[in-house]
């Protein structure tokens, strides 16, 4: 629907590490509220499936660019490396 508005030029966000938000880390992360592998691992295989969808949509897209934002990544780089921060 962007496109049809003109947009040409398309950011496309992942997920970030569900596994480690607040919420998820009191339900799911036991009594230390660890982030929860399950979670985080079913962001990544969406944001796996997600990144291989948007080259066949740029090209089904006349003068398009989409481009993949990967929020996930810096996050858990955030989470594992706190002294960088």
């Amino acid at each position: 629907k962007i496109y049809d508005l003109g947009a040409r030029r398309i950011g496309i966000s992942g997920l970030p590490a569900i596994g480690c938000v607040p919420f998820v880390r009191s339900m799911a992360g036991g009594i230390t509220r660890q982030c929860s592998d399950p979670h985080n691992e079913a962001s990544e295989m969406f944001n796996s499936k997600l990144q291989k969808k948007i080259e066949p949509l740029t090209n089904s897209l006349d003068g398009a660019l989409l481009m993949y934002l990967d929020v996930y990544n810096p996050l858990m780089d955030m989470i594992q490396n706190k002294e960088k921060y």
